[in-house]
């Protein structure tokens, strides 16, 4: 998989890297897929296939603490981290299309169910309708599941 821009190429967005190589909170487009180009500023490391928030106002630090996250109120999801990022590495999160190793921590039993940012790290659960006034949809399930599991099918759908 690769993607072409204006004075870059990808080939591979599960690989991190100490120093940018373009400006962070660039969206490369590739086979249908969405991934922006992030720094984890953060001192918890960015685990493949977590959800990631904004930490800061620049649009392109994130962090994996969900927890810590739920504590401020400009914390916006942005995707699903593509490659392990310790603190202050540059990498990927998928923007928008399915990915299909989410953990969800409920039952979801419509396919096409909204799902939001859970409070335990890595997982998402799916929306209430008191979610949707104060949390951010992240995106649906591909698959309805019979009870908490991994390996769930998420189409993300981040900002």
């Amino acid at each position: 998989m690769s993607a072409t821009g204006k004075n870059y190429v990808v080939d591979n967005f599960t690989t991190v890297y100490s120093t940018p190589i373009m400006a962070p909170g660039t969206i490369v487009e590739s086979e249908g897929f969405e991934y922006r180009f992030v720094q984890n500023g953060n001192t918890c490391t960015g685990t493949v296939g977590y959800p990631a928030v904004l930490v800061g106002t620049d649009g392109y630090d994130i962090t994996v603490d969900l927890a810590a996250a739920a504590t401020n109120a400009s914390a916006l999801f942005v995707g699903i981290v593509m490659g392990t990022m310790a603190t202050a590495e540059y990498g990927w999160v998928l923007k928008s299309g399915v990915y299909g190793t989410c953990s969800v921590a409920d039952t979801v039993t419509n396919i096409g169910g909204l799902v939001v940012l859970a409070d335990t790290d890595g997982t998402f659960r799916a929306a209430t309708a008191g979610d949707l006034l104060n949390k951010v949809p992240c995106g649906y399930v591909a698959e309805p599941t019979a009870a908490a599991a991994t390996g769930v099918n998420i189409y993300i759908d981040a900002l």
